[in-house]
């Protein structure tokens, strides 16, 4: 990963530095954040009830596949792969998406007739969650749709033969999953309004939640009809910002442990909290750098897990009755938010353009390959296109990272045949500077 590779060599160097000015030695404490998602109660809740109830569909499911095993003479291990495998027929309806071929339960767990596929391959997806996973005919798998999305197959939209064998279309086998999607939008919609004409807490916590619980049904059905759908895949603009910071944190957590004797981890987003926590809340100016270091500084006062967690969940019920909790720095006592504060106007920025790793880039958001504009909401609660000076819609755009510049050296080969020999080698030209003995002499073709 060459943001990943990135980061780490900056990491090594500033460190290294501060060893060598003496700033910092082993017994110096570390803290690295890493990006998640922290929720409110409600939500919290509900993701609870949600995870509950998995829980108990694969109970169910594991019950049903040992009965079956036990019919069958058979030994099935519940594993968790065989259980969402089991999900995943109950879902397509005992059939494969691709084929429309029904599906036993003596061929789900035979493992030669029905693959456990990747909608969207998994070498550019990076995918390997239950909405990007399918059962599947294993011959259409591996002969026809082998590294394909969905929407390249040539039966994705009509009926075709191949080899004599006719596929029907796949498109019609996902009005189910198109069923879901509106099923639950309904629900969220629902559960929404449901909300606010809730005349007590208790009540409207509870709608809160149910709208919660199926906004995560309805993320689920949305995103398994997108990897149906999509009608090209572009693993340049995968969600995968989190995905590379997990992957500094991993080896800068064990780079660090290294050197330093306490090495902790902390959610990004409970840095965040503590800021609030600590009265140090400000609005983040992103086109200055100055709000990174103050969250470092926030971050190096988050205290340990236990009383961290006490300080959250007294944070978090102050906020459920709209009241501020405020809290200061154990290791601090004359602690003023000031001293963090002012580190926005007593900090000089270095910026280093040329070598960063990363550089923002905007894009036009779509959905199902279709540009997305930006609406508007009427007085009426009506919705409609916002227009620029010129009369046009106004695309909705989207912000992230790229990682900049060329990612690899490209290294050119020429192929030849020395005298009568069949035989073809590949060669490459290298500067006579570049080698490092008299040995590599011996490597050049003679002309």
């Amino acid at each position: 990963n060459p943001m990943a590779l990135k980061t780490l060599y900056h990491l090594k160097h500033l460190i290294n530095y501060l060893i060598k000015e003496d700033k910092i030695d082993e017994e110096t404490r570390v803290v690295v954040e890493i990006a998640r998602e922290l929720n409110d109660a409600n939500k919290r809740k509900a993701i609870d009830r949600y995870q509950r109830d998995r829980e108990k569909q694969n109970q169910e499911f594991a019950k049903a596949i040992n009965e079956f095993a036990e019919q069958e003479r058979k030994t099935i291990e519940t594993t968790d792969e065989i259980i969402d495998k089991y999900r995943l027929w109950i879902e397509q309806g005992r059939q494969c998406l691709y084929t429309g071929k029904m599906i036993s339960l003596t061929e789900l767990f035979d493992g030669t007739k029905f693959d456990f596929e990747h909608t969207i391959p998994a070498d550019i997806s990076f995918d390997n969650e239950l909405k990007n996973l399918t059962v599947a005919d294993s011959v259409y798998n591996r002969q026809i749709k082998q590294k394909q999305i969905p929407y390249e197959l040539p039966n994705y939209e009509k009926d075709v033969e191949i080899d004599g064998i006719i596929y029907s279309a796949i498109k019609p086998r996902l009005k189910f999953i198109e069923d879901k999607v509106k099923h639950f939008k309904e629900q969220v919609e629902r559960w929404k309004k449901e909300s606010k004409r809730a005349q007590n807490k208790e009540r409207k916590d509870q709608c809160i939640q149910n709208r919660h619980y199926n906004q995560f049904e309805l993320d689920y059905w949305t995103k398994k009809l997108d990897t149906f759908t999509i009608k090209e895949y572009n693993p340049q603009w995968r969600n995968s910002q989190l995905r590379d910071t997990q992957i500094i944190t991993k080896y800068a957590l064990h780079y660090l442990k290294t050197v330093f004797d306490k090495v902790e981890v902390q959610k990004g987003t409970v840095t965040s909290e503590f800021r609030k926590i600590f009265n140090v809340g400000f609005e983040k100016e992103r086109s200055k750098h100055t709000h990174h270091a103050i969250d470092a500084a926030v971050l190096t006062l988050i205290p340990p897990p236990t009383i961290r967690d006490r300080l959250l969940k007294e944070h978090f019920a102050a906020m459920e009755n709209n009241i501020h909790f405020h809290s200061k720095p154990s290791e601090w006592n004359n602690f003023n938010p000031s001293s963090i504060l002012n580190i926005e106007s007593d900090t000089l920025v270095n910026y280093i353009a040329q070598n960063r790793a990363l550089i923002p880039t905007k894009k036009n958001v779509r959905k199902r390959g279709r540009i997305q504009y930006v609406k508007e909401k009427l007085e009426n609660g009506k919705w409609r296109y916002k227009l620029d000076e010129n009369g046009n819609r106004i695309p909705l755009i989207a912000q992230g990272d790229s990682i900049r510049g060329q990612l690899h050296k490209e290294t050119f080969y020429g192929a030849i045949k020395e005298n009568s020999d069949e035989n073809i080698s590949y060669i490459v030209r290298k500067p006579l500077k570049s080698f490092k003995s008299e040995k590599e002499f011996d490597d050049i073709v003679d002309p």
